[in-house]
């Protein structure tokens, strides 16, 4: 945007006194003018209002990519990958389609039990999210860390609580319980079935319990 376009309302054209510094409304129009930057361009300027929602989505979809790429990294994946994952031939997808592509890989096709559990447990968080079904991602996410502890040689295990004040009443009474790792593996304590936790929707039984090794 040029100087002389700078103390304009994008609207009506008008001159402005000053540069508005927030939202404010055009002396001549009555129009509000909205002060916002995009992705591609941070530098600050005046925008009408149908402009400044474009621009709050593309903000929306910069920090939704940020937060895909981010968790693809903590599973050894990259950007690389989910650009190539979105732009396949013949089968186009959105990044989130591709971000969910991605986790759903790892849980199923990873040897490393750490990356399979890892990935379950954000697919249950995003469908958590979604108010969809995620238990079957944190009971196999449950799944793996146990046998995680038993290539470890790990006997035996005791339940973690999110502990008190951030554990609900059911997932309590487990608190402390040690199980030899087949009867784990066995009768799958985690997650709790009778968990009221709500995750980040509004669905209950997103149980944060964990395994640790007892000895």
């Amino acid at each position: 945007m040029g100087s002389d376009d700078v103390l304009k309302c994008p609207y009506c054209g008008d001159a402005l006194s000053k540069r508005p510094q927030r939202k404010t409304k055009c002396p001549a129009c009555d129009k509000p003018i909205f002060v916002k930057s995009t992705p591609d361009d941070r530098t600050k300027r005046l925008m009408t209002e149908a402009e400044a929602n474009e621009a709050e989505a593309m903000w929306q979809a910069h920090e939704e990519q940020n937060k895909f790429v981010s968790t693809l990294q903590s599973l050894g994946l990259s950007e690389k990958d989910l650009e190539n994952e979105s732009d396949r031939i013949f089968s186009r997808k959105s990044k989130k389609e591709a971000f969910f592509t991605l986790l759903e890989r790892v849980a199923k096709e990873a040897d490393d039990l750490h990356r399979r559990k890892m990935a379950h447990h954000f697919l249950a968080i995003e469908k958590s999210r979604g108010g969809k079904d995620f238990l079957i991602h944190l009971k196999e996410a449950a799944r793996c860390e146990l046998l995680r502890y038993q290539q470890q040689n790990v006997k035996k295990v005791e339940i973690l609580t999110a502990g008190s004040g951030n554990s609900c009443s059911e997932c309590e009474k487990q608190s402390r319980k040690i199980y030899p790792i087949e009867q784990a593996l066995k009768e799958m304590p985690l997650p709790c079935p009778s968990c009221t936790h709500a995750g980040l929707g509004d669905v209950p039984g997103f149980c944060r319990c964990t395994y640790v090794a007892a000895f």
